[in-house]
């Protein structure tokens, strides 16, 4: 889902976002789990996503400085159109954050 989308001048560190987007969303799916992407951008700012069994929806959390507790923000969403179109709206709203770096 991630790979036409350009995080520049953010870094893919981990990529294990491998659901068929065609699959409904159920916890019983094994390709869902808590670790599943992650950008490292300029200025210690990063971006993760995650599936979470307790709320059974995609977490995107921003954090600065790999602070856990005390994320920038946090967004749940439940479908996959609504997890792709808000990690395109993050990952700009972070470009713009890091224009030095453009």
């Amino acid at each position: 889902m991630f790979e036409n989308i350009n995080f520049y001048p953010g870094l893919v560190k981990y990529n294990e976002y491998k659901i068929d987007n065609n699959i409904i969303l159920h916890g019983d799916n094994d390709d869902l789990q808590e670790d599943m992407f992650f950008v490292r951008y300029p200025n210690n700012y990063a971006l993760d996503v995650g599936w979470y069994l307790g709320t059974q929806s995609f977490l995107i959390f921003i954090v600065r400085d790999l602070n856990w507790d005390e994320p920038i923000l946090r967004k749940e969403c439940f479908t996959y159109n609504e997890l792709e179109m808000n990690v395109i709206q993050l990952s700009d709203w972070l470009k713009r954050l890091n224009q030095d770096f453009l």
